[in-house]
């Protein structure tokens, strides 16, 4: 990729250095980094174990904003044909694709993806190779995810934090580039009906967010990440 090469300067509209603070703490290495709650879907469905894998569930909902789902029922063969295709669909030629996922030589100066929040229900993604990047905010920190394999890691979305009430958390994360290596996912995107009206739900009692038309967030959403970077959910709150 063209970033990795050395001898080659990072244009001025890809250079977002000054979006990493100085001095900010980067967890990188320790155990504690990698303390995404994992999730067991078998549990769930076990009604043995489905309560406490529930309050487990809630618990990652509530304090990370994120975890990984294991034991999903994905098929393997499935999930390999999908990484296998997504790889097929990288290796081609730049002009046969829309965008590219490269290395970077100088991951100091460029983010992947800026730190945002996801403007839908939830977000499912499965990393297709081991290349670190995704990192999630908590606690003033960037922790780095290292996911299972064959896991799914799952992120409430700013929907989910209102239909809620605010009692399950949409948090900010990022991309970072690596320098040798480029990172490949498969995302999908769990979404509201373009015609509803997103607001909590009212067994959770009093409402803590305005209720707002689904175009209208969509809107609102896109205007308080892309140019403010700020989460639209906290102007809809009361």
């Amino acid at each position: 990729m063209a970033f990795a090469d050395p001898n080659l300067q990072i244009p001025d509209r890809y250079d977002r250095s000054g979006e990493v603070p100085a001095g900010e703490v980067v967890v990188a290495d320790d155990d504690e980094s990698y303390d995404l709650p994992v999730v067991d879907m078998a549990r769930l469905l076990d009604p043995e174990h489905r309560e406490a894998e529930v309050a487990w569930l809630c618990s990652a909902c509530r304090s990370w904003g994120f975890f990984q789902l294991i034991n999903h029922g994905v098929d393997e063969a499935v999930i390999q044909k999908m990484k296998d295709n997504t790889v097929h669909f990288f290796e081609l030629p730049l002009e046969d694709k829309n965008a590219v996922a490269g290395p970077c030589n100088h991951p100091e100066k460029v983010i992947g993806i800026a730190p945002h929040s996801d403007g839908f229900g939830l977000t499912l993604l499965l990393q297709v190779n081991d290349t670190p990047g995704l990192q999630i905010s908590k606690d003033g920190r960037w922790h780095p995810v290292r996911p299972q394999t064959s896991a799914f890691v799952i992120n409430v979305g700013e929907i989910l934090e209102v239909l809620t009430n605010g009692h399950y958390k949409s948090v900010f994360h990022r991309v970072v580039v690596d320098t040798e290596r480029g990172r490949d996912t498969i995302v999908v995107f769990q979404d509201a009906c373009i015609n509803g009206v997103v607001k909590p739900l009212l067994e959770l009692g009093e409402a803590r967010y305005h209720a707002i038309d689904r175009l209208e967030y969509s809107k609102g959403h896109a205007t308080e990440i892309f140019s403010r970077g700020e989460r639209f959910v906290d102007i809809l709150k009361k």
